[in-house]
Order: structure tokens, then sequence, then C-alpha cells
């Protein structure tokens, strides 16, 4: 079981994103739907702090608050995100993924007032990673142009302040985390799940999305072998606090149950 933050995508990009996740990682696609992560579960864990045994937790992952992320979401205005040019990080056996470009910058804007200082993990040919094994001097490099840094705007100019969460306390009080060394992503395919990276890639090298969507909440998930829901939404730029998802009857949680295999989803 994972528990995720995450931005689920929208939009017409976005279900042609889902047309090539179905068509090359069938078992992932059954699963999980199209998203960018924000918080990984190796980062950090939502937990109320009276739950039992709140404390206990795996090496350089976080406790966050829910009441406190909450309020930090609501205080940060909806920003904006937009998919861009397939990338992989290894031809031959790592995953295929969509770069996702920061606008704005407040993906990684967000990411640092949640998750506070950092002890940056690098990222592997399947995908996003924490801490497995060292990084090279340069950091990880794509194929086929670069994916926007999770630390600052795209190529196209600098990182504004506009919509970016300005003010509040953090979500953890507690010392330096691990943290992902991916950039913001949508996956395709991931090796986990699926073996026909060489294929997909040769089929989508050079290929962009270039579709620009609006973030207006930030999801809770968890996701299993069998099946993916959210458990809470937290609005942004709204004051009221987090939904659970039947207190929001309009906009139902998705759940997704696997059909045609039983293997895991990678943490995407």
């Amino acid at each position: 079981m994972r528990r995720h933050l995450t931005i689920l995508l929208t939009g017409t990009p976005a279900a042609l994103l889902e047309d090539w996740r179905r068509a090359w990682d069938p078992v992932m696609a059954a699963v999980v739907p199209a998203h960018v992560t924000l918080v990984y579960p190796e980062e950090a864990l939502l937990r109320p702090p009276d739950t039992p045994g709140r404390g206990e937790k795996p090496a350089g992952v976080r406790i966050l608050d829910p009441s406190k992320v909450a309020d930090l979401i609501a205080e940060t205005a909806p920003f904006r995100l937009r998919l861009g040019e397939v990338i992989t990080l290894d031809e031959r056996h790592g995953g295929v993924f969509v770069a996702v470009h920061d606008v704005d910058g407040t993906w990684a804007q967000l990411r640092h007032r949640l998750l506070g200082p950092a002890t940056e993990g690098p990222a592997t040919a399947e995908g996003p990673a924490i801490n497995q094994g060292p990084s090279t001097a340069e950091g990880p490099a794509t194929t086929a142009g670069p994916a926007t840094s999770g630390r600052q705007a795209n190529a196209e100019g600098p990182a504004t302040t506009e919509g970016a969460a300005t003010s509040g306390r953090p979500a953890t009080t507690e010392g330096p985390g691990v943290t992902s060394g991916f950039p913001p992503h949508a996956t395709i395919l991931h090796p986990r799940t699926s073996s026909r990276g060489p294929e997909c890639w040769k089929a989508h090298r050079g290929m962009s999305l270039n579709g620009e969507f609006t973030v207006s909440e930030i999801v809770h998930t968890t996701t299993t072998g069998e099946a993916f829901v959210v458990e809470r939404r937290f609005p942004l730029g709204q004051p009221s606090r987090s939904r659970l998802p039947d207190e929001a009857k309009d906009e139902p949680a998705p759940t997704r149950p696997a059909t045609g295999g039983r293997r895991r989803p990678g943490p995407g």
C-alpha cells in the first residue's frame, strides 16, 4: 500500500496521455489514473498528532499533520502546470514519462513548504526513487530534452511568486528528510509493470503534449495492486478545511479496480 499527495490530471492532454498509458502499460493504467505526484510516501506520511505509534516511521520519512497540510494548501492559490516532452532516463531499461513544467514555480514551493529541509535522493532510470544509491555530480539527466527542475520554473523564464504559498507554518517541524531527486512528471510506462519501454520510447521520442492546466486541488491517495482511492481532498486557495470523499457530493472519489494483471504499480 502506497500513500501520496498528488495532482490528478484532466482535460484533453490528459485524455491523450491516458490513451498512451493504456496502450503501453495497461496494468498500471488500469489501477492508477494519470497524475503528477507532489509528495511520495518515502518522503512523508500524513498522520494526525493523536495517531497511535505516530513516531514510528522509516528513517528519513517525515510525519505531516493533516490539519497543517490542509491549512498550508488552502493558503496556496491555484497554479499552472504544463505537460511537455516525452522523456526517459534509460532507453533500454527505464520508464517513459511526460515532463511537467512548473509554470509558476508553485509545485516546487509547495513541496518545500510541506517537506522543509531535505537530503536529496537521486532519480533512477526506472523513475522516481528515494535514496537508492549514489548519484553523479551532475545529477540525473534525461534523454531527449530536459525536464524541468523540481526547484525552479521552466526554461522559458524564472519562477514567479504569483499563486505561491507565502505565509503560514510548515506542515512538519522535523529535521531534514530524504527527498526524491526526480522533477515533476507524468508516467506513461513504468518498468515494474511493463517491459515495453524501448518500444514505447521509440514510438514517442521527440513528441510533446504541450497542454497547460490549472491545479485546483491536491488529493491524498492510497494505491494497492488492485485499487486507487482518493482518501482526502485539499482544495487550493480556499479557507475551508480538506474534505473527505463523501463530503464532495458532486465529485465522488475515483476508485480503479485492477484488470488483467496483479503486478504492483511503481511510485509514478
